[in-house]
């Protein structure tokens, strides 16, 4: 079982908590939004866990090309920014 969802099952079981997992590729830009948005609609969000990151080692900013640095900030920056707004 994987390690994350281990946590979610005791989380629920031990304080009587609603979990709900949401999936999605940030990379994608502003079109997964309202995805997100219609799945947690409606509900209480109390604690919001962001489990999403990315980048490339040991490549320097001014190496990397113009659509991974926008990949690096819609994942970074923007998820968190959005999801936090939803």
């Amino acid at each position: 079982m994987n390690q994350s969802i281990a946590i979610l099952f005791l989380l629920e079981s031990q304080f009587k908590i609603q979990t709900q997992v949401v999936t999605a590729d940030f990379s994608q830009g502003g079109a997964i939004y309202a995805m997100i948005e219609e799945k947690i609609k409606d509900k209480e969000i109390g604690i919001l866990v962001n489990n999403v990151g990315v980048m490339y080692y040991p490549e320097c900013l001014h190496e990397m090309s113009l659509d991974r640095i926008f990949q690096l900030i819609n994942v970074n920056i923007t998820a968190a920014t959005i999801v936090s707004y939803c």
